[in-house]
């Protein structure tokens, strides 16, 4: 969840599926993303390309991102004004004509990664701890205990044994969009004895 996702939708031939250019076919396109509509024009090469975050599902909802390029045929049918989506609906002009449409169903996930640190001796210090996630470009997101001001680690325990255990409820761009993401955490116990918990995450 809170991931951004790229798209690209562009015009294509039937059968062949060589891209068509979309440029005098083509008025405008619009996203359709659960209840969310967004106004994508082609771009020089005649792409449909944007961007949408997806933090507003729940983890395992199938949401359905559907896109349709219109050809105006007298007023435009769908406008954007001042954010809000209006539909011109005039029984003198006709319809705007649907060129082309395409969808895709996807399903919203979330992943806690979930750590374990042990400490027998003395409790851990749990406002000392940070995690550390590393991206592949080489940024990093660091983030500490929660808080309802701020969206952080829980820490659990300890158990019989003194471990404990630390989740956290990654949020999207905080992860390599594919391949694995490397996670260190760092705690300290009451004597002040430093802890270091590191695991890589496969990314889904």
């Amino acid at each position: 969840m809170g991931e951004t996702v790229r798209f690209d939708f562009v015009l294509t031939q039937p059968g062949s599926g060589r891209m068509i250019d979309p440029i005098g076919l083509v008025d405008y396109c619009v996203v359709a993303i659960g209840n969310h509509r967004i106004h994508v024009d082609a771009d020089a090469l005649g792409h449909f390309l944007f961007a949408y975050t997806f933090d507003a599902f729940r983890p395992g909802e199938k949401i359905v991102v559907e896109a349709r390029a219109y050809r105006i045929r007298g007023h435009r049918d769908y406008m954007n004004i001042a954010g809000e989506w209006v539909r011109s609906q005039s029984p003198s002009d006709l319809p705007d004509r649907i060129v082309i449409a395409d969808s895709i169903r996807l399903t919203a996930y979330a992943l806690t990664l979930e750590l374990q640190v042990r400490s027998p001796g003395s409790p851990l210090e749990a406002e000392s701890g940070v995690l550390r996630i590393v991206r592949r470009d080489g940024t990093e997101t660091l983030r500490y205990i929660d808080r309802p001001y701020r969206h952080g680690f829980t820490v659990e325990g300890p158990n019989v044994r003194g471990t404990y255990v630390i989740r956290y409820a990654v949020q999207g761009h905080e992860l390599n969009s594919t391949g694995k993401t490397p996670v260190e955490f760092v705690i300290h116990d009451r004597r002040g004895k430093r802890m270091v918990e590191a695991r890589v995450f496969d990314t889904p």
